[in-house]
């Protein structure tokens, strides 16, 4: 489910690998924070599911389906996708200088917005102290954000 919804760089990351699921399931972020799930299906899959096989006290709902569209039609975009894989650029180059500068990870991996670090022997079992390290430091600067304003309530 994580890897739905445009956060690879694709609408669901299996359109990464050239190949077609036969059932795909989707929720939390297809409503954008609006509860939905939904069962994709190849029509060969979908045809054996007759009345009363499949089904749900929760379905139907037509207006978290106007919700899904709507997301959909917004982040099944090129602008949207291909802002996700330029972030993920981004966030791969300062995350090889961080490496270049400290040593940190055997391996940077991932797609698209979903990135995660393999730490070296020397930092296996320790990511909260790095972590802590990290803020330390200065690796978390959530405190300038917030002085600069980033952080302000919506009204």
């Amino acid at each position: 489910m994580q890897t739905g919804v445009g956060r690879t760089g694709e609408l669901y990351a299996y359109m990464h690998y050239g190949v077609t699921p036969d059932v795909l399931t989707t929720a939390k972020a297809l409503g954008g924070g609006f509860p939905i799930g939904a069962l994709l299906a190849t029509e060969a899959c979908a045809s054996v599911m007759t009345v009363g096989t499949h089904g749900t006290t929760y379905g139907g709902n037509p207006l978290a389906g106007a919700v899904a569209g709507e997301l959909l039609s917004i982040v099944n975009t090129p602008e949207v996708l291909s802002g996700v894989r330029q972030r993920h650029q981004w966030f791969c180059e300062r995350l090889q200088a961080i490496n270049a500068r400290y040593g940190l990870f055997k391996e940077i991996r991932g797609l698209g917005l979903l990135l995660g670090c393999v730490l070296n022997d020397a930092w296996a079992g320790k990511a909260k102290t790095l972590s802590n390290l990290a803020a330390e430091e200065g690796g978390d600067d959530s405190d300038r954000r917030r002085q600069r304003g980033a952080f302000r309530a919506r009204r």
